[in-house]
């Protein structure tokens, strides 16, 4: 319970951290910095609102700890790292694809949790600069696969800023990988086989290393 002098800054960290051990059910460790958006271990730093919290600063906030709580509870870093490909390319997909299912998850259950990852998804599209891209050659491809899967896993279209980007890519990635998107899809629960579907995936858009064993 707030005491009489607790302001509502100081209010909003605290329920921030509590829904961030509830979700992640982890009694993990959270700081609040001007610059957030990391986890490392039990460590949660996240972004800290103005004072006067803007709705667009508590939406990045609150999404920023539902990402972090969520991969705390749903992602095996052994596992991952396990199956993770080869090749810079191939391990950035593997990453960002790894996350966008963690978070589907959370978001399929949440409706909450949801709106708070749609507007992170959002923040970070505006900030690097996609609605500056025009050829394919200046897309991120891990970002696109990322906003493609999570299309498929939540049927939610990437953020307004992205979907230029997306589409120079969209139906290069379908064709080519159309049933592996599928069987992320079917496989969002568990963590091993979606990341084989992903190892396949990745292979099917030529990227890592192609001879690896995928079984």
């Amino acid at each position: 319970m707030a005491g009489k002098d607790t302001t509502p800054l100081e209010e909003f960290r605290r329920i921030t951290a509590a829904t961030m051990r509830a979700v992640s059910r982890r009694d993990v460790n959270v700081t609040f910095v001007p610059d957030g958006g990391q986890l490392m271990g039990n460590e949660a730093r996240i972004t800290v609102p103005a004072r006067d919290l803007p709705v667009d600063d508590v939406a990045r906030a609150r999404g920023e700890s539902d990402s972090m709580a969520l991969k705390m509870r749903y992602h095996d870093r052994r596992m991952h790292l396990r199956r993770m490909p080869a090749g810079e390319a191939a391990r950035a997909v593997f990453d960002v694809v790894e996350q966008v299912r963690v978070e589907s998850i959370g978001a399929r259950r949440m409706p909450g949790v949801a709106s708070n990852l749609d507007a992170v998804w959002a923040e970070r599209c505006e900030q690097r600069g996609y609605r500056r891209v025009r050829s394919k050659d200046d897309a991120p491809v891990a970002d696109v696969v990322g906003l493609l899967v999570r299309e498929r896993l939540l049927g939610a279209a990437p953020p307004e800023s992205a979907r230029e980007m997306v589409n120079l890519w969209r139906d290069d990635v379908e064709q080519a990988a159309g049933k592996d998107l599928d069987k992320l899809a079917e496989t969002i629960g568990n963590q091993e086989q979606f990341a084989r579907a992903l190892r396949r995936l990745i292979k099917d858009l030529h990227l890592g290393d192609e001879s690896a064993d995928l079984d």
